[in-house]
């Protein structure tokens, strides 16, 4: 051991002093000797060269090749002996050297490393000592800092003298990580290939990273770049021994001469050749949902051992991740350091032995199924290369070649890619992988008229294509494929540019519904309300069939097709066959429209841009005059009628031909002048003028309505039942009709578009009408701060009241109720009705029109304006003085300046209420309430948030948490006096570095609390928060229960009463810690978190129950992330709202198992607030509308959620101590004729006889009572 330690030392020393040295240039060893140099290969001209060094005698090199391991030879070069997998090889005296072997983890993470001595014979090997281990680690580090500094500086001037075209002078090494098709090389199941681990032909990490890898090769080599690849086939290799117990030695060595190399060997290649830039290429996994892009570099985050690594990465990052053409689960690249990634001190394989800057990409995940495929697509892949190739040029600061590029994917777009039955292909919701890759498709690329390429897409489910090295301008791309619409798009492509082409083209053979409902959030309504769109239009005289479809008003006049918009403008004569006159037109399905001929059983079609009529089929059995058709184009049935006689005829083409069946049936009506519809049943229907539609899950009719033929307008009619019983839901629109002229033709044209309802109006000789339902939001109403002194009931409407009533009881006992009638939105005051009545309750009752679908109430003005919200809550509890307030905690002051308003103000951090009715209440403006709390700092990286989600207590009482380091905890603030001191709940010392408070004796009372929740009153008052410790460095996220009640004031200053949820001990799902409380009125609390991506492990949301236990795990059902953890739930706990991707709020209705309490979630609706963006904080008010804060958008935002009957009672208490006067009620026949005429007081004062300038109020008049 001492001779080891001592001889490594003088080998340092004599290297110093020697006359003999070698070095690499070229990937060969250069040897210097006596002033004269010359180029050595021993193992051939094609092998790579590193880690060589000259033995002490001068005599001999130790030295490592890329693919055939560690070599000694002569110092000329001759005698070469094998010393096997021995890495970082060092002298220890003439005939002995130390080397290291590393095993690696299956993520490319260092296992272990075996360090040994070997004779130069390669007879005698052992394992190093643990002090010789030491020696060589210490002898390594010395060796790699110095030539980190070395590179370094060399890397500086040369980037200062750098001035060459393209590429030229820049060296570069690229490692596509893996290889070979081991365990080690990441095979996944595709469809094509659902083999994994066995079949070479399906989807390998090192296939796809090969591809990367010699694409982005052949570029740089082409812009004059020095390349070296670390492979350029895909073999197994050395790391892969493992894999092949049984390999014979032949077998063993092709393996140590493979393509899976040590990964310190090829980072040693990279430092010993002086690259200029290091990349390593790989594709990442998880959980087959998850989709970002992670660069990573050696060292700690923001702290690269090797200078410019992280900005390399940054670089690439920013470029890579613009990629079109897939669908990111995160919109930024995720740059870390290896260590700080890990979470060691090893970090990776491949870039922890690096003295040369670079970074290893995964370039997406591999394992989520769209993108599995996608990787099995060369051009994809190329693609990928091709934004590396514009990295390297940005970085270098070197001209790109003036070309472009365009790429795309083609799918449909009417088949979800669920058509193929494959479970395993998990796409995220709602995006573009939710559609089905088209195989097979032909795109062609034409410049003008000249087509220049073509491409067609492969079997492998991902639609991609691409067309390279293109001159800047326009271009229309043309995609096709049989049975399928032919979609063609204007390019234009400067240069440099990727262009991203989305085109999906429509299954023209899928069968569609007649009827579709798209809106399943919506409700349907007893009664629905219209409003006009437009001016009325004159009518286009003779027509005979009006019809509506994707924007456009298609009428049949004289036999000819116009289209019109819906304004009846910009009329437009579709091509019609020439000599044909039409009888009747429909349209499919699918969208395509169809003409019969009178009398004859020709049918016409035009095509999807409705142009190009041509016979569709002929049958000489359907020869009625009108005709409806049910279906898609392709396979559909027309209902025509002639006489008493009913056709109903099927036509389908499919790959065997064009058919027809045809099946007639005798009726009691005479049909030949009668218009026909076929209803959602399948029936005809012989209304004329009657258009269908699905709203709600609901099937309606809207039918023209007249007074004889004069008058017209129309009514709704809900017939989900049946037409037979129909019911009407709608009064006459308009109520006075168009006109007094008697129409000729009558119609209605009726559609849905999003939540709306549409209806256009028709009469020959009155006019056309486009009407929609009312889309003016309403609020779910009530009334909120109730208060009665006796002589007046005081409250405030948080909406515009078609109804008010008030009414009292008295021992759970009606003793009278008083009808208000309308009122408006606010501050209302209502002199008693109820004089000479005692009562210990009342109520106010509200009601105005019900809510058909999700609505935002809320606007752009200031008031809703919040710098840094982070968290919003209401007050519930109906007796609380300010039941409905609205309270925000603004966490950082700052001018608010996203989207579009009126003007902007400049929010303070603290504390902001609205009233019920969304007005300042507190006249604060844009000054916070900050209760004299030095809040601490903002630091959102750590989720240190100044001012958390707050809580509101059963008396009113605001509780505010704080995660900040600097003031953690729970503070109260006093409702009534919102501008006094908050009063902080928490006493002890608070440690700067992690935001602990304890006690004096030592006693943890609280962490940072990120929300609680407040129950009870006086004496059974209790508080519990979500307690953030990250004290032990990871994240323990805990329910903390304090009975503060119990205490006569506040602060508290001892350990929690109990800890109501213990996390590490119920299997630490709460890692991330940032998130909500909510409590579910039945003992239990449902927890929300932070979670990028949710899943089983660390899901976006838990329900605690009672008993302290989880009983419910979201995972990734229904969610796939909660972006900010923002979480809240309805008075009742039957609805809970979350923050969910970004941009989005999920609301589910909830139900608990009767006899364990479990709840269960039902997907109620999605709030779409924004495209991205934070949702920081959740609540809903006592009727159901739901608020939603964003430091992104920088907005509250409020949601009315459906509502068929939108009516809501508030009951509270009467006040202790009220006295009701019991005045006079009516002027008593014994008064004096005096005292019955004129103006008095409920009390008996006269007022006088002038009732102009009376102030509200009740009053007696004449002997009557009167309120005022």
């Amino acid at each position: 051991m001492r001779k080891f330690f001592t001889l490594l030392g003088l080998v340092a020393a004599i290297v110093a002093f020697a006359r003999t040295s070698v070095t690499i240039e070229d990937r060969k060893m250069v040897v210097m000797r006596d002033g004269q140099s010359y180029v050595l290969t021993p193992n051939g001209e094609d092998a790579s060269y590193f880690w060589a060094s000259v033995s002490p005698d001068e005599q001999h090199l130790v030295y490592v090749t890329a693919r055939y391991g560690t070599f000694v030879c002569d110092i000329d070069g001759k005698h070469v002996q094998s010393m096997g997998r021995m890495n970082a090889p060092k002298w220890i005296d003439n005939r002995h050297v130390a080397g290291m072997q590393e095993f690696y983890t299956g993520h490319d993470e260092i296992d272990h490393i075996r360090y040994i001595a070997r004779s130069i014979d390669g007879r005698d090997t052992r394992d190093l000592s643990t002090v010789e281990k030491q020696v060589f680690i210490e002898a390594e580090n010395v060796r790699l800092a110095a030539e980190k500094k070395r590179q370094a500086a060399r890397l500086a001037a040369r980037h200062e003298a750098q001035q060459e075209a393209g590429l030229k002078g820049i060296k570069i090494y690229i490692n596509p990580g893996h290889g070979g098709h081991d365990a080690n090389d990441r095979s996944i199941w595709t469809i094509p290939v659902p083999e994994v681990w066995t079949n070479p032909k399906g989807y390998w990490e090192s296939n796809s990273n090969l591809v990367k890898g010699l694409a982005l090769r052949d570029m740089l080599e082409k812009a004059g770049a020095t390349v070296i690849m670390s492979r350029t086939t895909n073999k197994s290799g050395n790391r892969d021994v493992k894999y092949y117990p049984n390999a014979t030695a032949e077998e063993l060595k092709e393996l140590e001469n493979g393509d899976d190399r040590d990964l310190s060997a090829i980072a040693e290649e990279a430092n010993a050749n002086n690259v200029d830039h290091f990349i390593s290429i790989h594709s990442n996994a998880l959980n087959s949902q998850t989709n970002y892009l992670l660069m990573l570099y050696h060292g700690r985050t923001g702290e690269p051992t090797v200078a410019q690594s992280d900005q390399m990465a940054a670089s690439s990052g920013g470029i890579q991740i613009t990629n079109p053409l897939t669908v990111w689960t995160s919109p930024a690249p995720i740059l870390r350091g290896d260590l700080s990634f890990y979470g060691d001190d090893m970090g990776l394989g491949v870039l922890r032995p690096l003295t040369v800057p670079g970074f290893l990409s995964e370039g997406s995940f591999h394992d989520y199924a769209p993108e599995t495929h996608r990787l099995c697509n060369d051009d994809y892949c190329k693609l990928e290369a091709l934004r590396m190739y514009q990295h390297f040029h940005k970085w270098f600061k070197r001209e790109l070649p003036q070309t472009a590029t365009i790429s795309g994917w083609v799918k449909s777009s009417n088949e979800l890619v669920d058509v193929l039955n494959q479970p395993k292909f998990v796409y995220v919701p709602n995006s573009d992988d939710q559609w089905l890759p088209l195989n097979g498709a032909k795109v062609e690329l034409y410049k003008g008229d000249t087509k220049i390429a073509e491409k067609t897409t492969d079997d492998w489910y991902n639609g991609v294509f691409a067309f390279y090295d293109l001159e800047p301008g326009d271009y229309r791309v043309v995609a096709s494929k049989d049975k399928y619409s032919t979609l063609e798009t204007q390019v234009t492509v400067k240069a440099e540019e990727i262009a991203g082409v989305k085109m999906q083209l429509k299954n023209i053979r899928l069968q569609a519904e007649d009827y579709p409902c798209a809106e399943s959030d919506a409700m349907a309504l007893d009664n629905y309300e219209f409003e006009t769109v437009g001016e009325k239009a004159a009518c286009p005289a003779g027509v005979t069939r009006a019809l509506y479809r994707n924007g456009k008003c298609y009428m049949l006049i004289g036999g000819v097709v116009k289209s019109y918009n819906t304004d009846m403008t910009g009329e437009t004569a579709l091509p019609m066959p020439e000599g044909v006159v039409l009888s009747d037109i429909g349209f499919s399905a699918d969208n395509y429209l169809v003409g019969k001929v009178a009398d004859k059983g020709t049918f016409y079609i035009w095509d999807e841009n409705m142009q190009n009529p041509t016979v569709l089929f002929e049958n000489e059995a359907a020869k009625g005059k009108s005709f409806s058709i049910s279906g898609s184009a392709w396979c559909s049935r027309y209902m025509t009628g002639t006489g008493k006689t009913v056709c109903s005829l099927v036509y389908n083409a499919d790959a065997e031909g064009e058919k027809t069946a045809i099946a007639m049936a005798e009726t009691e009506e005479d049909y030949t002048d009668k218009q026909l519809t076929i209803d959602p049943f399948g029936n005809v229907c012989d209304i004329a003028g009657v258009s269908f539609f699905c709203y709600a899950g609901h099937y309606y009719m809207a039918r023209p309505v007249s007074d004889g033929k004069a008058k017209v307008g129309f009514r709704l009619y809900d017939v989900t039942e049946g037409m037979d019983k129909a019911q009407e839901v709608s009064s006459q629109y308009p109520a006075e009709g168009l006109g007094e002229a008697e129409a000729a033709y009558m119609s209605t044209m009726a559609w849905v578009d999003g939540y709306t309802i549409h209806v256009i109006v028709l009469a020959d000789g009155e006019g056309v009408q486009h009407f929609q339902s009312l889309s003016s939001p309403v609020a779910n109403i009530y009334a909120g701060e109730l208060d009665c002194d006796g002589t007046n009931f005081y409250f405030r409407l948080n909406e515009d009241a078609t109804n008010v009533s008030i009414t009292i009881e008295k021992d759970n006992e009606i003793v009278d109720t008083h009808v208000i009638g309308a009122l408006s939105k606010g501050a209302h005051t209502v002199a008693n009705p109820f004089m000479g009545k005692v009562f210990d309750h009342y109520s106010i009752t509200a009601a105005t029109r019900a809510i058909a679908y999700p609505a935002k109430i809320s606007t752009d003005d200031e008031v809703f304006q919040f710098y840094a919200a982070r968290g919003v809550a209401v007050d519930k509890t109906p007796s609380s003085p300010y039941f409905g307030r609205v309270y925000v905690s603004n966490s950082v002051g700052g001018q608010c300046a996203e989207g579009t308003a009126p003007s902007f103000r400049n929010s303070e951090k603290g504390i902001f209420v609205l009233g019920n009715d969304l007005t300042d209440v507190t006249n604060q403006g844009a000054k916070a309430w900050t209760g004299a709390v030095e809040w601490g700092a903002e630091e959102p990286a750590t989720y240190q948030f100044a001012l958390a989600r707050l809580s509101v207590a059963p008396d009113g009482d605001v509780f505010v948490p704080s995660s900040s380091f600097g003031s953690s905890g729970v503070y109260v603030m006093n409702p009534a006096k919102p501008d006094s001191a908050f009063t902080p709940v928490f006493s002890g010392k608070r440690s700067k570095s992690t935001g602990q408070v304890k006690s004096g004796s030592k006693d943890v009372i609280c962490n940072p609390v990120m929300s609680c929740v407040v129950l009870g009153t006086g004496k059974d008052e209790v508080l519990y928060t979500y307690d953030r410790d990250n004290s032990m460095g990871s994240i323990i996220s805990n329910i903390n229960q304090y009975n503060i009640g119990e205490q006569e004031a506040l602060p508290w200053t001892t350990a929690p009463s109990a800890m109501f949820f213990d996390d590490a001990n119920t299997g630490s799902h709460m890692k991330n810690g940032s998130g909500e409380l909510a409590y579910d009125q039945r003992g239990g609390f449902f927890m929300s978190q932070y979670r990028f991506n949710s899943g089983a492990a660390v899901p976006a949301l838990i329900h605690v129950n009672a008993k302290g236990e989880i009983d419910f795990n979201i995972a990734n059902n229904g969610i796939d992330g909660a972006h900010q953890g923002g979480m809240g739930i309805s008075a009742d706990g039957n609805m809970i709202a979350v923050g969910a991707e970004k941009g989005t709020v999920k609301v589910w209705d909830v139900t608990y198992n009767e006899t364990t309490g479990a709840p269960t979630l039902t997907e109620k609706c999605i709030i779409e607030w924004g495209t991205t963006g934070n949702t920081m904080g959740v609540d809903f008010d006592a009727a159901g509308n739901l608020y939603i804060v964003s430091n992104s958008n920088e907005r509250l935002m409020v949601y009315a959620l459906p509502n068929t009957n939108n009516t809501y009672t508030t009951r509270v208490p009467v006040r202790e101590g009220i006295q009701f006067p019991m005045g006079v009620d009516e002027v008593g026949a014994d008064t004096t004729p005096a005292m019955r005429q004129g103006i008095y007081t409920v009390t008996g004062q006269y007022l006088g006889t002038d009732e102009s300038q009376l102030p509200a109020g009740m009053y007696i008049i004449n002997g009557k009572k009167v309120i005022k």
